[in-house]
């Protein structure tokens, strides 16, 4: 219901996916925007109206999204195509965010257009991971994925919150390390050099220019060691065009996306992460699970994940110098490297999935009594 930019954009869209769908609106001109090659049905009339709705055929529909310009009408539509026609698959745009949460609670899925939309623009002002995916407005759980996430949330949740990190398979990652001397003979690392990885997303939060900074002037100083770096995303082209210029063609290998970037980690001396927001990646975590030290910018979560000291390196944010210089000190201390990847194995058992899974199960039990018994409301 609703020919409106949405309305339309949506209909052509399902009919090229190869969709039966049917167009209501109450003005017949707002049709030009679905052009001549629509094939679908146009239907002229009110949405809530029980006529119009069954000329375009809702007894038989699927799925019905209401979409026009009027929270009332999509609503109403919205209620009138599940309660009388019994459509499954009911979803409807509200513009006033609060009347959104009221109907969220009735159980009508709502589409809340300016809280979409103030969501994404929160996405680009505020760092990685600050901004929840999705909050159901019914709920009673919060959950974080570290108390730096849990403290950029809003005051009136994190008293209620739960930091509850996410879970690897901790024993199959430190596996992997059987595999260390082939999968760095398929890399082309000599006994005598070494290795450093990284695996993150080719985006903005990874701080990928300071790393490369960071690893022309350990090449500078260390040409024995030796980069690779696992991943993709849109900033491939400007990545690989800083690589070019810095000339780290001998000292640094853009590898792209590997399935088994597991191995690759396992197979590492060292791990580097020059992010400047963060949550706890898990490429950190299987790093710390295969026994290799990791080097990374004091941000996020990785304060949280890295013993500073322990289980690796941390060093601030934006300093390149700094990154390199860890790097380089490492490097020729073979004890301190065996003392981190001493640490860094024992700090793994913490990332264990088992014990994530039972934590959250946990906090959804105590949630699921407290709906139940008045009681322990309040208590989570």
């Amino acid at each position: 219901m609703g020919c409106g930019r949405v309305g339309s954009t949506l209909a052509l869209s399902l009919e090229s996916q190869g969709h039966d769908v049917a167009v209501i609106d109450t003005n017949s001109a707002a049709f030009r925007r679905l052009g001549s090659s629509f094939e679908g049905k146009r239907v002229t009339g009110i949405g809530f109206d029980r006529d119009t709705l069954s000329e375009a055929g809702i007894e038989d529909a699927y799925a019905f999204a209401a979409v026009s310009n009027g929270d009332n009408s999509n609503i109403l539509a919205a209620r009138v195509a599940r309660e009388t026609y019994g459509v499954e698959h009911v979803v409807a745009r509200i513009y006033d965010p609060g009347r959104a949460e009221i109907y969220q609670r009735l159980g009508i899925p709502t589409v809340g257009t300016v809280r979409w939309t103030a969501n994404q623009m929160l996405r680009r002002l505020l760092p990685q991971g600050s901004v929840p995916e999705h909050t159901d407005p019914s709920g009673h759980v919060v959950i974080a994925v570290s108390d730096e996430v849990r403290r950029s949330m809003p005051s009136r949740h994190q008293a209620s919150a739960r930091t509850i990190v996410h879970g690897i398979d901790v024993d199959a990652v430190a596996a992997l390390a059987a595999d260390r001397d082939a999968v760095r003979g398929e890399l082309g690392i000599a006994p005598d050099e070494l290795l450093v990885v990284t695996v993150a997303n080719f985006r903005a939060p990874k701080g990928y220019p300071d790393l490369l900074r960071a690893a022309s002037l350990v090449s500078a100083r260390r040409p024995d060691v030796r980069f690779v770096i696992v991943g993709q995303g849109p900033l491939e082209p400007e990545l690989r065009a800083e690589h070019a210029r810095l000339r780290l063609d001998a000292t640094v290998d853009i590898v792209g996306y590997r399935p088994d970037a597991q191995r690759l980690t396992a197979a590492a001396d060292l791990f580097v992460l020059a992010s400047h927001h963060e949550g706890i990646p898990v490429a950190v975590m299987e790093a710390l699970a295969a026994g290799v030290p990791v080097v990374a910018t004091r941000v996020g979560g990785l304060a949280e994940a890295i013993d500073d000291g322990m289980s690796g390196r941390l060093v601030p944010v934006r300093r390149p110098d700094l990154l390199a210089d860890a790097v380089v000190a490492l490097a020729a201390d073979p004890d301190a490297r065996r003392h981190l990847s001493a640490g860094a194995s024992a700090a793994s058992a913490r990332f264990s999935a088992t014990r994530s899974a039972g934590e959250i199960e946990a906090v959804y039990d105590r949630a699921l009594a407290a709906s139940l018994d008045p009681h322990l409301r309040g208590r989570r």
